[in-house]
Order: C-alpha cells, then structure tokens, then sequence
C-alpha cells in the first residue's frame, strides 16, 4: 500500500511540476507536502485521502488554464520554427513574456490576452521566411514528381497548410508543414530545386 502511495505521490509531484512551469499550483503544493509527511509516518489512510485532493485540484487547474498553455504551446512552437528559418523572434516576444508573468502571477485573463497577441506578432514575423520556404518545398516536389517520385503524402501536407491557414490556425498550419518538411527532407534530393507552379495555391494569413 505506501509503495503504490509513494508512486502516485511521485506521479502527481511531476503533474504538478509540468504545470507549476506556468500557472500557480499553492493549493497543490500544500497537498503534497502533507501527503510526503503523512508517507514518511506511515499515515497510509491520511496520505491517500490528500492524493485523491490533488488529483482533483491539478484537474481543476488543468481545466482552468487550458486555454493559456495551448497559447504558451503555439508561441512556443512558432518562435521555434522562426529560429529554424534563420530568424530572431526576440522582437516578437514581449507579450509572451509578459504573458507568462500573468501566468505565474494567477491573472489567467490578462495572459490570454497577452498571449494571444504574442501569437500573433510572432506569425506576422515568421510568415515572410515562411512562404520563401514553403515555395521551396512546393518546388522540390515539383522535380520530384517529374523525376516519378511519389509525393502523394506532400501533396497531402500542402493542401493541409492552405487549409488551416484558411482558418486562421498557426498550430495547424506550422504542424502540416513541418511534416512536409520532413517528408521532403527523407525522400527528395538536396539538389532538386527548380522552379514550377503546383497545382493548389498558396493562400497567406493576414
């Protein structure tokens, strides 16, 4: 019985843990250090009743700041992305930052907000780089194909980009073309490169 406790206290503390990088978690954290105390006095009953208390208030933190940590994720993932097109997002991220002091601080309105502005001054940088290298991409599958190489899964990844920046989705956009990005890098020569029109048609984010 208190080595399976100890397993959930430890699977809890690294919930907790993954979630304290960007939201408060004091009502947890008092949980927690009462379970270590109740395991280390061998208080099975006490220890177990405080974990069932955890699970329920990480839930609920979980569920309060879900909309912030998808917007922590899609910066995240954006400023990512910009660097791996030789750009600087530093420019871009002082809402971000700013939002994740809201984060910390427990004022879930304001870092929506902040963040949701981050997201969008970290697209309106990385989109210039981003077309250069998506029409890169479009090219490389042009020789591709005329060279009888099978780029059905590319063509598919393509038209996913039009689609999600269609609808305005930087996560959708940025997920579907790296892997066309990745598609290419595996099955495509370096050297091919020549220029070309494909077939669907590139639709910017404004």
């Amino acid at each position: 019985m208190a080595s399976a406790l100890a397993e959930e206290f430890e699977s809890a503390l690294a919930r907790r843990n993954e979630l304290a990088q960007l939201v408060p978690t004091s009502s947890a954290d008092v949980e927690l250090a009462s379970v270590r105390r109740a395991l280390e006095v061998g208080d099975t009953r006490g220890a177990q009743r405080r974990l069932e208390h955890i699970r329920d208030e990480l839930a609920r933190v979980e569920e309060d700041w879900e909309v912030g940590r998808i917007l922590v994720t899609e910066c995240d993932l954006l400023a990512e992305t910009l660097r791996e097109l030789g750009g600087d997002p530093a420019p871009a991220t002082g809402p971000l930052e700013e939002g994740r002091r809201c984060f910390a601080a427990g004022r879930r309105a304001d870092a929506e907000q902040l963040l949701a502005r981050a997201a969008v001054a970290l697209w309106t940088v990385l989109e210039p780089r981003f077309f250069d290298d998506l029409k890169r991409l479009r090219d490389r599958m042009i020789e591709s194909r005329s060279a009888g190489g099978d780029v059905a899964p590319a063509v598919k990844d393509l038209r996913e980009v039009a689609t999600e920046l269609r609808q305005r989705n930087f996560v959708g956009t940025v997920v579907a073309y790296r892997r066309l990005r990745a598609f290419l890098d595996r099955t495509a020569p370096p050297e091919l490169g020549g220029v070309g029109e494909f077939s669907a048609p590139l639709v910017r984010y404004r």
